[in-house]
């Protein structure tokens, strides 16, 4: 029960995090461009290029390989299991 919590949890914080960032690349970043003048228009790729790094860093530090990682973790269950498949096959 703790995992499915633990996962749920990690999966709702990557879900939103990729609804705020679809938001700021396309409407953020639309009424920068629209409401700067010519000569600062580099602004608003500055400001799409650090949206989209701040995304990738922080997608990478939330699924970065550690040893308590949700994903990763085996039942006893399931560990009994593989054991007991592989004497039979042995």
């Amino acid at each position: 029960m703790r995992r499915s919590i633990q996962k749920l949890t990690l999966f709702r914080q990557f879900y939103v995090l990729t609804v705020i960032y679809i938001y700021v690349t396309r409407i953020v970043i639309y009424l920068l461009q629209t409401g700067l003048p010519y000569s600062l228009q580099w602004v608003s790729a500055v400001a799409e290029e650090g949206a989209t790094l701040a995304f990738y860093a922080l997608t990478a530090w939330h699924f970065q390989p550690r040893s308590d990682n949700p994903y990763l973790q085996l039942d006893e269950l399931e560990l009994h299991e593989a054991g007991m498949h592989a004497a039979n096959t042995d």
